[in-house]
């Protein structure tokens, strides 16, 4: 299986699961663990069938990160652990972002290493979306920071080109929403719901602009590329 492939069925997934207890909440307890499992699955073997060995410290970083999103989807339907204590683990999971992103730069960069930085942000905001709606009574369209990606990914993604890169002002303003997201999903967890809803909506039309930015780039690319 390309990972082509691979990441087309794992968008499709990511966007069926956070939507199955709104059919019935009964199922909710055993969604939570299905979306536990598979992202032990996927990425466990997403890791393993790409990395070459050896392993490069910021993919390994990485790799942490994940595992503190899967331990806070486990942990947050057994309701033993503060808010708090919560709330600064998703703090330490984004620190741990930057940080292996400077080893990486240190280090030598690979584009396994990009894409698995950019997987595991990507499903990181969706558990903590799914998170927000299902077990912190935020509104539905708050799991629109989560699906967003996906969805981007079958209407823009498809266009992009072998190898295409970001423009740096594009990569930067990215990176910040992206960032900016995941503090503001970090935040429910200690704030009013009314506060913390006013501010998912800003920050969601930013990471809306940030997408259909991306989208208009490979647009452009993909126009350029058919006239050479």
């Amino acid at each position: 299986m390309s990972n082509k492939l691979l990441f087309t069925f794992h968008a499709l997934l990511s966007l069926v699961f956070p939507l199955l207890p709104f059919l019935n909440q009964k199922i909710l307890p055993i969604t939570t663990r299905i979306i536990t499992l598979y992202a032990l699955i996927f990425f466990s073997f997403f890791y393993f069938r790409n990395q070459i060995k050896p392993y490069k410290p910021a993919d390994v970083i990485t790799a942490f990160r994940l595992l503190i999103a899967v331990f806070i989807l486990y942990i947050t339907p057994k309701n033993i652990i503060p808010f708090f204590v919560i709330f600064l683990l998703i703090v330490f999971a984004e620190a741990l972002d930057g940080m292996d992103g400077k080893i990486a730069r240190k280090t030598g960069t690979t584009q396994f290493g990009a894409i698995w930085d950019m997987e595991t942000d990507a499903f990181f905001i969706l558990i903590l979306s799914y998170i927000s709606v299902f077990y912190l009574n935020y509104p539905w369209w708050i799991l629109g920071f989560g699906m967003i990606r996906y969805l981007f990914y079958f209407i823009f993604y498809s266009l992009k080109p072998e190898n295409a890169g970001f423009p740096k002002s594009l990569s930067k303003f990215s990176k910040t929403i992206c960032v900016s997201t995941v503090l503001i999903l970090a935040l429910f967890w200690i704030i009013p719901i009314k506060p913390g809803k006013f501010l998912g909506f800003i920050n969601l039309l930013f990471l809306t602009a940030s997408f259909l930015w991306e989208g208009n780039f490979y647009l452009k690319l993909r126009s350029q590329t058919k006239n050479l």
